[in-house]
């Protein structure tokens, strides 16, 4: 891979890279990312109708068909969660003008 150029004092912090190969991938991945977010969105939406009209009906705890679809239902104890992120360099991606 060519080694890229990096233009700096874009602001007081910023560096610009120079890189076609960068810049094609990027290009390619905004899409794919905007159809991520509301599709995760869509989905939340939809699984809370779909838990607002279970809720409505007081079922009790067990596995219910519904087409070709199986729900279950099941208590969750409240809980505290721990997990473990190892070292290493996380990437953040998000176009300019985007907070």
């Amino acid at each position: 891979m060519a080694r890229a150029k990096v233009q700096t004092q874009i602001g007081m912090e910023d560096h610009v890279l120079n890189d076609a190969e960068l810049l094609g991938i990027l290009g390619e991945w905004e899409p794919a990312h905007e159809t991520a977010k509301t599709a995760a969105g869509k989905v939340r939406g939809f699984k809370k109708k779909i838990g607002e009209l279970l809720a409505a009906k007081e079922l009790p705890v067990g596995e219910y068909r519904c087409g070709k679809y199986i729900l279950t239902l099941k208590d969750r104890e409240e809980r505290d969660v721990a997990f473990e992120i190892k070292s290493g360099r996380e990437l953040r991606i998000k176009m300019v003008g985007t907070e």
